[in-house]
């Protein structure tokens, strides 16, 4: 009797084993979560990703000059609270600096790529769309 106890749990031990495996190899062999991109270079208009890239730049560059602008305020009411020599105020007035060579940088981008498209940044043509 005991012999057979025995082969019965290592048959559980088995099929659990088993079951487990085959658990992670359906996890394995699952494909990307997102489609891969086409290899093909033919189908794909390298124009059009870099008005993606710029247009990207451009609402980046948007957002750090919100960003500096917050800075700035923050710099007076600081300045108010804790006198202009306070960390606080030197702290806001470098965000400020910060966000604000940030944005110059993005729109750097952002120009660089639309001459890429074979557009100029200066001819009135939105690079937001």
């Amino acid at each position: 009797m005991p012999r057979q106890h025995l082969t019965g749990t290592a048959m559980q031990a088995t099929v659990v084993m088993t079951f487990m495996a085959s658990l992670l190899l359906a996890a394995c062999h699952r494909g990307p979560i997102l489609p891969l991109a086409s290899t093909d270079t033919a189908l794909r208009d390298p124009t059009q990703d870099h008005v993606k890239m710029a247009s990207f730049f451009v609402r980046e560059a948007m957002r750090s000059r919100e960003l500096a602008q917050e800075q700035a305020n923050r710099t007076v009411v600081y300045e108010r609270i804790f006198g202009p020599d306070s960390d606080w105020v030197s702290g806001a007035r470098l965000l400020n600096l910060f966000y604000e060579n940030l944005a110059r940088e993005q729109e750097q981008q952002a120009h660089w790529h639309l001459e890429r498209a074979g557009q100029r940044a200066d001819s009135g043509q939105d690079a937001s769309k």
